[in-house]
């Protein structure tokens, strides 16, 4: 009735849209105790569906003037989304330490060196390099969990030649990220260090996606503790947008 509507807190109203939009995309919904609603995701989900329901808490949040955020957690054989409706705005936190990037960078630049040395002529080419390097180096510095820098969601990462499709003309470079069980990190953070990477990805808690499985990025010692407990870790994959012509050598 009119009536309810009418009495219904701006929370209230946000959480039943968000509820209306989690239904039309087939997924089903819990709120905490805590007041947090969950949506319950597929095993494997495309960065498109991650980024319609940060639209859609971005919408719910300016029109009912109140504060939404959404996180990407795995909780035990889960993947969720997280989403806090009339939190309070979060202090910032500190943010990663010189050292910290430092050793980032150091770690991506090593990766990165490796790949070039096995890249060809016809393979990719040096400004896709550089895209790479720098969604690596963001990802791996700036995915931090709500306690800041003592907790560091990516767990490892690896860098990649493949051809995605058959008819692709030379091999795409495929950035992948292993991220901790456990530890949220907002949508729009991730969607941020992707940057144009952001375009056509997949994050699964699976055992594979495009053809990135344990072979290719193994879970670290951590990462097989915490698994072997229920613990299922996120697999983030994504590729390079290809650039026109590469570069002759």
């Amino acid at each position: 009735m009119a009536t309810d509507s009418i009495t219904k807190t701006p929370k209230e109203q946000a959480t039943e849209t968000l509820i209306a939009v989690a239904k039309g995309l087939g997924y089903t919904t819990k709120t905490t105790a805590a007041g947090v609603l969950q949506v319950l995701l597929p095993d494997t989900v495309s960065f498109g569906t991650l980024n319609v329901w940060n639209q859609s808490c971005k919408d719910v949040a300016s029109t009912a003037k109140i504060s939404i955020s959404d996180m990407l957690v795995s909780e035990g054989p889960k993947l969720l989304i997280a989403t806090r409706i009339g939190a309070k705005r979060a202090r910032d936190e500190e943010g990663p330490s010189q050292k910290d990037l430092d050793d980032v960078q150091e770690n991506v630049e090593t990766l990165v060196a490796k790949v070039k040395r096995s890249a060809t002529k016809e393979s990719v080419n040096e400004p896709e390099i550089q895209t790479a390097q720098k969604v690596l180096e963001k990802c791996t510095a700036m995915l931090l969990g709500p306690s800041g820098p003592t907790e560091k969601v990516v767990q490892s990462f690896g860098l990649f030649q493949k051809k995605l499709d058959p008819s692709d003309p030379r091999p795409r470079l495929v950035i992948a990220l292993r991220l901790n069980a456990g530890i949220p990190t907002t949508t729009s953070m991730l969607k941020s260090c992707m940057m144009e990477c952001w375009k056509d990805g997949a994050i699964t808690i699976g055992d594979s996606v495009s053809g990135i499985d344990s072979v290719q990025l193994p879970l670290t010692a951590e990462g097989e503790a915490s698994r072997e407990h229920g613990n299922r870790p996120i697999l983030v994959v994504t590729s390079v947008p290809p650039v026109a012509s590469a570069t002759k050598s």
